[in-house]
């Protein structure tokens, strides 16, 4: 892989990797849900579960056998990532909202009969052009992190004429237009590599222009995500200043 592109996954891997573990440290002391959610769905989604599906697809020529239990453990830590985040966007931002509850469930059910099935398959990795049962999985992932992404600029607006009226921190009203940022771009991300493996059959690791797209989005991705959770002073000062 050109050494440019492996920049945009690694970016994304390790800004994923510290904010997901800083979420749950968080959790750990405060022990409030919407923490505990976001750094499940940030480690699930991102480093665990992208990782060894990775780890997986790389070893199934030398190690079928270990090949296909790393690509398991991605499965399920991907699925897990994604229903959290579902649970976090129903619980934090819609918490009344039958539409968001169903959305959430649908979202939640269609990743349990995908896993369902593969255990009952006992094979992981799919080969050739994308199944059906893929394009759930992914399709569950994209939706989740575009909605996610849509209420937190939903929220951002609403902050932003908070703001104006000294009722808002505008370092806070920035983190919200930072996620939804980070997570849009990961979602159209991942997206572009279901969609375009979908119509070709090929794999998206196959596929130049796919990788070099999902790269650019995946660091466009982890530089918002860092922003938001891990700013720098610098970066807060500047917000500040702006405000």
């Amino acid at each position: 892989m050109n050494p440019l592109i492996l920049i945009g996954f690694l970016a994304f891997f390790v800004v994923a990797l510290v904010v997901g573990v800083r979420l749950l440290a968080l959790w750990w002391r405060t022990r409030e849900l919407p923490e505990l959610l976001m750094g499940i769905g940030v480690l699930g989604i991102g480093p665990v579960g992208f990782g060894l599906m990775m780890v997986g697809v790389g070893l199934m020529d030398s190690d079928p056998a270990l090949g296909n239990a790393a690509f398991a453990g991605g499965t399920i830590s991907s699925a897990a990532g994604v229903i959290a985040k579902a649970v976090f966007n129903w619980r934090v931002y819609r918490k009344r909202s039958p539409l968001a509850i169903a959305a959430a469930l649908a979202i939640a059910g269609s990743l349990m009969v995908v896993l369902g099935l593969h255990v009952m398959d006992g094979r992981w990795v799919s080969t050739g052009t994308l199944v059906w049962d893929g394009l759930l999985r992914s399709s569950a992932q994209v939706g989740c992190l575009l909605w996610g992404a849509t209420e937190s600029l939903l929220y951002w607006q609403k902050m932003k004429k908070r703001q104006r009226l000294g009722l808002a921190d505008a370092v806070v009203v920035n983190r919200f237009l930072m996620w939804g940022i980070g997570a849009g771009f990961a979602g159209v991300g991942t997206g572009f590599g279901v969609v375009a493996e979908w119509m070709t059959g090929v794999p998206t690791l196959e596929i130049p222009w796919v990788v070099s797209t999902s790269s650019a989005m995946g660091f466009v991705s982890a530089v918002a995500i860092y922003l938001a959770f891990v700013p720098p002073r610098r970066y807060v000062r500047y917000i500040r200043a702006r405000a």
